[in-house]
């Protein structure tokens, strides 16, 4: 299973900023955190799906890069890539882009 994404989308909203008007550390990852919880669900493996069938997704490891800063009151939104898996792992790659975000092919 491979492909990008696109299963999650939020406007920053003005508690998640600081003292400069960009998103604070902490919202990033919250911001990834709940791309992966669009993925689960994509998956199949939402809140009630895992319970039910008896498999479960939890995060082992994070790695975060700042690249860009995000202002208040921008849409931002995750490109999500699964990256590899097997029995009892999947990679998942995540990049987040604000609306004012330059061509992403631009970044390479």
């Amino acid at each position: 299973m491979t492909g990008l994404l696109h299963l999650y989308r939020v406007r920053v909203r003005p508690d998640w900023i600081d003292y400069n008007d960009h998103l604070v550390d902490p919202d990033y990852l919250m911001i990834f955190c709940n791309a992966t919880d669009a993925l689960r669900e994509h998956l199949g493996l939402g809140r009630n799906e895992s319970t039910s069938n008896g498999h479960d997704l939890s995060t082992q490891e994070t790695h975060l890069n700042y690249l860009r800063e995000i202002k208040v009151g921008l849409e931002a939104w995750v490109e999500t890539r699964i990256l590899g898996h097997d029995e009892s792992r999947l990679r998942v790659f995540h990049t987040l882009y604000a609306e004012d975000s330059p061509d992403p092919e631009s970044d390479q």
